[in-house]
């Protein structure tokens, strides 16, 4: 659930640590959330393994990584099973989240 004060889309990466594709794709996961301007943008890692997301409120998880991407409001606008990329920014710019206008250093 998120806060209705805050005006930020979430990016949510449920993942396994046991999971080959999601410890592939997690470096680029990391990038991208240093490249999208976090006033818009929150990126979030949950480890569906270790937590009951249907329980959570998260809705079905039915493999590993999936990625949801949600509104401000709380409200899932894609979600993305196995990590696609184009994908992923495709929906972020369809829903107006724009990229950083500077790279961020480490």
């Amino acid at each position: 659930e998120t806060s209705q004060s805050e005006d930020k889309h979430y990016l949510v990466d449920f993942y396994a640590d046991w999971c080959g594709p999601c410890r592939s794709a997690a470096p680029i996961y990391a990038q991208m959330s240093k490249e999208w301007d976090t006033s818009q943008i929150t990126f979030v890692k949950i480890n569906a393994s270790k937590v009951n997301v249907t329980k959570d409120g998260a809705g079905p998880v039915r493999c590993f990584p999936t990625l949801k991407l949600y509104n401000p409001q709380g409200k899932i606008l894609k979600v993305v099973e196995g990590f696609q990329q184009k994908e992923l920014i495709a929906a972020m710019e369809a829903a107006g989240i724009r990229k950083s206008e500077g790279k961020k250093k480490d």
